[in-house]
């Protein structure tokens, strides 16, 4: 679930008005379904948007807030510390969360924060949610260079002193080229919560494209590139073995911030391509930045054994492991 979906319903929330509960992984331990920094909002009548487990933590976390358990303006929670919660909440092994609710009440100043990060995360640029409880401080910002996505200060007690908070939007992947492999990619890109865009300027392959909830781009590959992959949160994968659409798209994509190039083809087909990309003036300092053949060196054949290497190969990067 997108941060920017969420905010837009507690937006709306707000505006009925009424308090909402803004609920954030706050630490894991262990095996965890959802990552530190995962969302979920919540109303007084149960009506949420996001996950914190993909489990019954969510069912429970939510009957609590409709009880009315959360009155302050920070509460903590934590869910797995004893043995019988990972078989009621169906947690892994051995994982636990600590988790952090926020309540949220109608005010302007509040108003006019949720408007600053629904505007940057609508132009997919990360922002920073600041909030002091002990001053009673808001604050709206631009992220800081290295600064970590979830910061918390505590005092003695663990008690919860302030929380800042880097959103930022879904994560995009645009796959150039309708295939069997961009099929593959696409499906386990959605299961892992990527947005997926698909590109291809040939008509009749885009009739034959049948995957739900993914767009379709009816553009020219370099085009395409330039308008929806310019920013870090990004990865471009050029998929046809055409190097007529490949190579106009690559050629674009290293002019961008995209945190991922790849592009499909065995080591001979990926030498190929290199030589022609330094015809075309493209720099060794750009080419180092492309992953040809894509994907990690599992000996896989199929399209979905592709997929799983090249989803395998994306995640590794997103998470700053070197391969």
């Amino acid at each position: 679930m997108r941060d920017l979906d969420i905010f837009k319903t507690i937006q709306c929330w707000l505006q009925q008005p009424e308090s909402v509960w803004l609920c954030t992984v706050l630490e894991t331990w262990g095996s965890s379904p959802r990552p530190r920094g995962s969302l979920l909002a919540c109303n007084a009548r149960g009506e949420f948007i996001g996950s914190l487990s993909g489990g019954c933590v969510e069912e429970d976390l939510i009957a609590r807030i409709v009880k009315g358990e959360f009155s302050s303006p920070v509460s903590r929670i934590r869910y797995g510390e004893k043995a019988e919660d990972s078989e009621r909440f169906r947690l892994p092994c051995g994982g636990i969360l600590d988790v952090v609710i926020e309540r949220l009440n109608p005010s302007m100043k509040l108003d006019d924060a949720i408007i600053l990060i629904i505007d940057a995360l609508a132009r997919r640029r990360r922002v920073v949610l600041h909030r002091d409880f002990i001053e009673e401080k808001l604050l709206v910002s631009a992220p800081e260079p290295d600064s970590p996505d979830l910061f918390v200060v505590e005092d003695g007690n663990k008690k919860i002193c302030a929380i800042s908070h880097a959103l930022g939007p879904q994560y995009r992947l645009l796959l150039i080229g309708i295939s069997e492999v961009s099929r593959a990619v696409a499906q386990l890109a959605l299961l892992l919560d990527y947005e997926v865009l698909v590109c291809d300027p040939r008509a009749d392959a885009r009739a034959r494209w049948d995957i739900a909830g993914i767009e379709i781009l009816a553009l020219l590959p370099d085009d395409a590139v330039r308008e929806y992959s310019d920013d870090a949160q990004c990865a471009i994968l050029a998929l046809t073995h055409d190097p007529r659409i490949d190579d106009m798209a690559l050629m674009e994509a290293f002019n961008t911030k995209a945190f991922y190039i790849g592009a499909m083809g065995s080591l001979r087909t990926s030498s190929n391509r290199r030589a022609r990309l330094e015809l075309l003036d493209v720099t060794p300092s750009q080419l180092k930045r492309l992953h040809a053949p894509i994907g990690l060196d599992t000996g896989s054949k199929t399209p979905m054994e592709i997929a799983v290497s090249v989803m395998a190969q994306l995640t590794a990067v997103r998470n700053g492991k070197s391969l």
